[in-house]
């Protein structure tokens, strides 16, 4: 199953002094099921918001597995598990950022027609910890977009 779909990308960024940071995306994207290794793959392209024009972002989602992978201008290779150290880079086009997650929590109640994703996680980059939740809603066929406008 692969499939056109919309995306409502919302992602925070909650810093040590409690100041949250929320970024809303929405996007058309593709949609996908791998029943051989039972994962939904969710593709979109960033744009000018993200501060990521030119980049091409997959996540692929199982119960308790989410890997971000991210082409392009940036460029990075996450596997978020629970309570598993993530160590790696991200690859901007000023360079390469050494970085830690530490996933906390994740939510995957995708199905073949759409669903929702979320995980949290904690990031130490460049010095500064933040905690992340990003939750993404899948639109399909029969959904009401109506949740898309505010």
């Amino acid at each position: 199953m692969k499939k056109d779909v919309f995306l409502q990308i919302i992602g925070n960024k909650i810093d040590r002094s409690g100041q949250n940071e929320q970024c809303e995306l929405i996007a058309g994207g593709v949609y996908s099921y791998d029943t051989e290794s039972n994962q939904y793959t969710i593709e979109y392209d960033e744009t000018e918001l993200s501060g990521m024009v030119g980049t091409k972002t997959k996540i692929i989602a199982g119960r308790s597995k989410v890997q971000l992978v991210r082409d392009g201008g940036f460029q990075s290779h996450f596997v978020l598990e629970k309570g598993k150290k993530f160590i790696g880079n991200y690859t901007t086009p000023y360079g390469a950022i050494a970085l830690e997650i530490m996933p906390t929590d994740i939510d995957c109640s995708l199905s073949e027609h759409g669903g929702n994703l979320s995980f949290r996680y904690s990031l130490l980059l460049a010095g500064e910890n933040t905690d992340n939740i990003m939750s993404i809603k899948v639109y399909g066929e029969g959904d009401s977009l109506s949740g898309l406008m505010h």
